[in-house]
């Protein structure tokens, strides 16, 4: 079945979400990675923020409500799309460019084993810059945080790693639960726990890109800026296109 059906114009995200985008970095305490039941459990303390630690790490956080979508189809959706380009430009037509898995699951009959433990290479613009990431999907439990599946949800989990530089710097989790006509989305990226996987120097380097410095340069007020804009305008597109292509999709599967 083509897929050009399915390649909507982008429409805007609301405006409360364009406002949060446009806001600075706001000093703060936020919860850590292994705090991460803190954070949902706490969620509206937290949510649509640019957050910066006085160790230069940050915390970006939107929250994405979706009509006439299930747990289910955002679990089917990342097992999925990961396969090929013209998939992933679905979800953001403007910004994604390229994706390809490490290893091609999509014979699994579980979706949860077609991304879980696999890597999703892709190609994307956060705001004007090219990023050419690699996306490891883990467990919440391995990032040192549990009991995100309640109330019939799904945490889909991953680590950021640049391919052109070969260093680790970003994890995200985004939290689905169901509502009454659908689910909301709660979605939150840690930036600045750096680690360099570069062979023998990496050790060295690691700790120099920690330092609260090199955070703040590595990730500057605007590429939170740029991060907190892409994911409500991915999420939310994704919101409109996902009943129908699950519908279609999923049942020829």
């Amino acid at each position: 079945m083509p897929l050009s059906q399915y390649l909507l114009a982008m429409e805007p995200v609301p405006p409360h979400l364009q406002h949060a985008a446009s806001q600075e970095a706001e000093l703060i305490d936020f919860p850590t990675l292994a705090q991460g039941n803190q954070l949902f459990s706490q969620w509206h303390n937290y949510q649509n923020r640019i957050m910066r630690s006085k160790d230069g790490q940050m915390l970006v956080t939107c929250t994405t409500e979706m009509p006439g979508v299930t747990p289910e189809m955002v679990n089917w959706w990342f097992g999925w799309h990961i396969v090929s380009s013209e998939r992933y430009q679905l979800w953001h037509p403007q910004a994604h460019l390229f994706a390809k898995p490490k290893v091609d699951r999509s014979f699994h009959k579980q979706h949860l084993a077609r991304y879980l433990g696999n890597v999703s290479y892709v190609n994307e613009y956060l705001g004007k810059k090219l990023c050419k990431l690699a996306i490891a999907f883990h467990t919440a439990e391995s990032l040192g945080i549990d009991k995100l599946d309640r109330q019939g949800g799904i945490a889909i989990c991953a680590q950021t790693a640049s391919r052109t530089s070969h260093i680790v710097s970003g994890h995200l989790v985004h939290l689905v639960v169901p509502t009454e006509n659908g689910s909301r989305m709660m979605s939150a990226f840690w930036l600045g726990g750096t680690r360099c996987r570069w062979p023998l120097i990496g050790r060295l380097l690691t700790p120099i890109l920690n330092l609260s410095l090199i955070r703040r340069m590595t990730f500057p007020q605007r590429h939170g800026q740029n991060l907190l804009k892409h994911c409500s305008e991915e999420m939310h597109h994704l919101a409109r296109i996902l009943p129908k292509l699950y519908q279609d999709q999923a049942a020829s599967e």
